[in-house]
C-alpha cells in the first residue's frame, strides 16, 4: 500500500488535479486537547492502586533480610515481583500515558492518506485501475475512513478518554484483588503455622501418654487395646502432621511466586506488626461506610451499568410511549426491563452495606474474643504455676506438671490465633475502606 500512495502522489503532481471535495483532507487541529479530553484525563487519576501495606502512616518499613517476608513489605513486593501484578501495572501505565494529541495526529495521518486515494478513484479512474485500484479496494478504503473518522471523533469528545479511564479503573481494582490476596495468603499461611505448632505440641503429649501407657502395660495396668488405642491416636496425628506440612509448603511456595522468588517453600513470615491501641475505639462506621462505597468498583460498575439501563430506557420511551402505537407493548417491557434495573442496583448497594457492617461488626466481636483469651491465658497460667508447686512438693507427676504447662501453650494459642484474627478483621476493614474490596 505504501508503493501505490507514493505513485499516486506522483501521479498527482503530474496530472495536475484540482481536487476539493468535502472532509477530503483534515488540517491540524490547534485544539484538539478539548475540555472534555481534559476532564478524562484528571478523571483518569482519581482513583488510586493500593499502597503500601503495614498498620498505615509512620517510617518506611525496613528492607526484609533475604528468606523472609514482613507483612509491611508484601504489597511492594508482590507489585514488583508478581507476574499477573506486573501485567496490570503495564497496563494501567500504557493507558495513562497514552497522547491522545499524538493518536489524533496519527489517525489524521491515516484518513488523509486513504482520502488521497479515493480521490484518484473517484475523480481520475483510468489511472486508479493503472495503479490497481478497484472496486474492492475502494470499498475498504472507505470502511476503513468511516472507523478512522469514528476514533477521531470519539477522541474529539471525549469518549475514548473517558472509557479508557473506565478501563483504567477496573485493571488498578483488579491489581487490588492480587495484592489483597497475597494479604490474605500471608494469613494463611501464619495460620497453618500455627496449626502446625499446635499438632507438634499433641503429638508430643501423646508420645508421652504412650511412653506411660506401655510403662503400666508391661505391669499389666493396661489392656492391650488401651495401648493400641492410644498408638493409633498417635500415628494419625502424625500423618495430620505430614499432611499439614505438605500443605504448608504448597502456600508457602504460592507466595513465593507472587514474590517472584522460585517456589521452594522455604520463605520465613515475619511477625504481624502491631495494631494501632485500641484502635477500635476511633472507627467510625458510618462515614467508613460512605467512604467504602466511593471507592467500590463493584458499586461504580453497577452505578455505571445503570445510567446505561436509562439511556436504553428513555429512548425506547419516547419512541413507544404513545398508547395508540402499534408497538405499545415495546414500551410496557422496556419498562419491566428498566424497573428490574433499578431494583438489581438497589440490591447490590444493600448487599455492599451488609457485607461492610458484618465486616465492622466482626472487628467487635474479634476484640472481645481477644480479651476473653487473654483472661483464660492469665487463669491458665495461674495453674500452672499452682502445678509447679504441687510438683515441687511431690504431689503430682512430671507428665501431670507437662500437661498443665501444655494447657498454658493452648491458651497462648488461642491468644495468638484471637490477634491473628483481629489482625485479619481490621486489614480487610481498611481494604474496605480504602479500595472499596470486601472480601
Amino acid at each position: 500500500m505504501g508503493n501505490i500512495r507514493q505513485r499516486l502522489l506522483g501521479g498527482l503532481l503530474v496530472l495536475g488535479l484540482t481536487l476539493a471535495p468535502a472532509r477530503a483532507l483534515l488540517p491540524v487541529r490547534a485544539d484538539a486537547d478539548s475540555a472534555a479530553q481534559r476532564e478524562a484525563r484528571a478523571a483518569e487519576t482519581a482513583d488510586g492502586t493500593a499502597g503500601e501495606s503495614g498498620t498505615g502512616g509512620g517510617a518506611a518499613p525496613e528492607e526484609d533480610r533475604e528468606g523472609t517476608v514482613s507483612f509491611q513489605n508484601l504489597r511492594e513486593r508482590v507489585r514488583a515481583g508478581s507476574l499477573d501484578a506486573r501485567i496490570l501495572g503495564e497496563s494501567i501505565a500504557s493507558l495513562e500515558e497514552l497522547d491522545y494529541d499524538v493518536v489524533l495526529e496519527h489517525l489524521r495521518a491515516q484518513m488523509n492518506d486513504n482520502s488521497s486515494i479515493l480521490m484518484v478513484a473517484y475523480f481520475n479512474p483510468l489511472a486508479a485501475s493503472s495503479l490497481g485500484i478497484g472496486t474492492q479496494t475502494i470499498a475498504a478504503l472507505e470502511a476503513a475512513n468511516n472507523a478512522l473518522r469514528e476514533q477521531y471523533d470519539d477522541i474529539l469528545d471525549g469518549t475514548t478518554q473517558k472509557d479508557n479511564a473506565d478501563l483504567a479503573r477496573q485493571l488498578r481494582h483488579t491489581q487490588n484483588l492480587v495484592l489483597f490476596g497475597a494479604e490474605t495468603l500471608y494469613l494463611s499461611v501464619l495460620e497453618a503455622e500455627a496449626g502446625r505448632e499446635t499438632l507438634v505440641r499433641n503429638l508430643d503429649a501423646l508420645d508421652r501418654r504412650v511412653q506411660e501407657l506401655e510403662l503400666r502395660h508391661a505391669r499389666g495396668q493396661v489392656s492391650d487395646l488401651t495401648l493400641s488405642q492410644a498408638t493409633v491416636a498417635r500415628e494419625n496425628l502424625s500423618s495430620q502432621l505430614e499432611t499439614l506440612d505438605m500443605n504448608l509448603a504448597t502456600l508457602r511456595k504460592n507466595l513465593e511466586r507472587m514474590l517472584g522468588l522460585p517456589p521452594e517453600g522455604t520463605l520465613r513470615l515475619l511477625p504481624l506488626p502491631e495494631l494501632p491501641e485500641a484502635f477500635w475505639e476511633e472507627l467510625d462506621a458510618e462515614a467508613d461506610l460512605e467512604r467504602a462505597k466511593a471507592q467500590s468498583y463493584e458499586l461504580y460498575d453497577a452505578e455505571k451499568t445503570l445510567k446505561d439501563a436509562r439511556k436504553e430506557w428513555l429512548e425506547t420511551s419516547a419512541r413507544y410511549q404513545a398508547p395508540w402505537a402499534l408497538s405499545h407493548y415495546v414500551y410496557e417491557q422496556a419498562q419491566h426491563t428498566w424497573n428490574a434495573a433499578q431494583f438489581s442496583y438497589q440490591n447490590t448497594v444493600e448487599g455492599f452495606e451488609d457485607k461492610f457492617d458484618v465486616l465492622s461488626r466482626k472487628i467487635a466481636d474479634c476484640v472481645q474474643i481477644l480479651a476473653a483469651a487473654e483472661a483464660a491465658l492469665e487463669a491458665q497460667e495461674a495453674e500452672y504455676r499452682a502445678q509447679e508447686l504441687r510438683y515441687a512438693q511431690g504431689s503430682i507427676s512430671l507428665n501431670a506438671r507437662a500437661a498443665a504447662l501444655d494447657d498454658v501453650g493452648s491458651a497462648r494459642d488461642s491468644v495468638t490465633a484471637a490477634r491473628r484474627n483481629l489482625f485479619s478483621a481490621w486489614n480487610s476493614y481498611r481494604w474496605a475502606v480504602e479500595y472499596g474490596i470486601l472480601n
